[in-house]
């Protein structure tokens, strides 16, 4: 915990931590629409990407698609949607969430009323490490 807290991204456990940088740090995200949806934040806690420094962005970019480009190769993803909301966690972090060969097409038009809805079947701890485990490895 810290004088932040809670926070999604003060609060992440070393279990969900993908990569780390002086200043961004990447990790599965807890409450994953899809099987492979991670976050990229800046480590430093402001709630929008307009407070973050041109150094930090550039560093953040960096990472998040380092680990699109790894996640596309080794877990068959088409592509990786990328989405910044801080509504609920007013920590800057974006979203990288996969999109497979045999997913429909979002179109024009992704936020619908009802909010975005993804699929994942309930969280299995085991298929969490080993997404971790495979983003980590050379």
């Amino acid at each position: 915990m810290t004088e932040t807290s809670p926070c999604l991204v003060c609060d992440l456990g070393d279990a969900d931590i993908i990569q780390q940088t002086d200043n961004v740090v990447a990790a599965y995200y807890t409450n994953a629409i899809k099987h492979g949806h991670f976050i990229v934040a800046v480590k430093r806690h402001v709630p929008t990407f307009g407070d973050i420094t041109p150094d930090e962005a550039a560093e953040l970019l960096s990472v998040a698609q380092q680990l699109v480009k790894k996640s596309e190769t080794l877990n068959a993803v088409e592509k990786h949607y990328l989405v910044a909301i801080g509504d609920v966690d007013a920590h800057f972090h974006i979203h990288c969430i996969p999109k497979l060969v045999d997913d429909p097409k979002l179109g024009p038009h992704v936020m619908s009323p009802n909010g975005w809805r993804g699929t994942l079947p309930a969280r299995k701890e085991e298929s969490v490490a080993e997404f971790v485990s495979t983003m980590k490895s050379v």
